[in-house]
């Protein structure tokens, strides 16, 4: 049997596992296929992601409609605008596109494709949405993964930081006068006086930058006060935007 098979992969660094009732028989089997090769490589299991399922389906339909496999037609917007637009909020994102006669195929395909195999098998991920669109006797199959990341508000945020600084036994504190600093590209709000001033904007807060770890081994500092503001808008990719002043 004729097998058609793009052998690149997409990838941006960037609740059940119940599938949408509307999904179709092959997205179902390329789902349960897919959290079974993880299952077996010791991974968890994705959940399914109705965003990244809207996602899917709208560049599916558009590979069906043109009869070819790409992971961005001209003028379709990108994986990660494609998210954003479907409601999707991430850190990571990364995509797999097929064509074949079956859903068996296609999963066969993707298995033995490195970049497809290294998405699927990724242990950054935590949700996907499949998508497959028919036209004729080829499948188009589409799989749009994504690591999800959690809202958090400023003071939830503050908190994160501030954890890992007294992990690293510095006495932190949440202040707004960190606040005052986030917002500013650069200086020193007035009426401050840290030692140092670091900010970043970051996917996710499970840990603070090297180059403040490397501050902290200096051992010049006794404390430090953390500040959250609004980040830059970047598409579907979740940011948040830290200031931690050292003193």
């Amino acid at each position: 049997m004729r097998f058609r098979f793009l052998l690149t992969s997409l990838l941006f660094v960037i609740a059940g596992r119940t599938v949408h009732a509307q999904s179709s028989l092959a997205e179902r089997y390329l789902f349960q296929a897919l959290n079974q090769e993880r299952t077996q490589a010791g991974l968890s299991p994705l959940h399914w992601d109705q965003h990244l399922y809207s996602a899917a389906r709208y560049h599916a339909g558009q590979m069906a409609a043109a009869g070819a496999i790409t992971h961005q037609f001209e003028g379709e917007p990108d994986l990660s605008e494609r998210v954003a637009s479907a409601g999707g909020h991430v850190s990571v994102v990364a995509e797999n596109v097929a064509m074949a006669p079956t859903a068996v195929r296609v999963h066969d395909g993707w298995m033995h494709s490195p970049h497809h195999r290294e998405n699927i098998l990724d242990p950054r991920v935590t949700s996907v949405g499949i998508a497959v669109v028919a036209r004729g006797r080829e499948l188009y199959a589409v799989q749009d993964f994504s690591r999800d990341v959690p809202t958090l508000s400023f003071p939830q945020q503050e908190q994160a930081v501030i954890a890992s600084l007294r992990s690293l036994r510095l006495n932190a504190t949440s202040s707004q006068a960190a606040r005052d600093n986030c917002v500013l590209d650069s200086g020193v709000a007035g009426g401050s006086h840290p030692l140092f001033v670091m900010r970043w904007t970051a996917t996710d807060l499970d840990s603070i930058p090297d180059q403040l770890k490397s501050r902290l081994r200096q051992r010049r500092y006794n404390s430090a006060e953390v500040g959250a503001c609004p980040a830059p808008s970047q598409g579907s990719f979740t940011t948040y935007r830290i200031a931690v002043l050292m003193y």
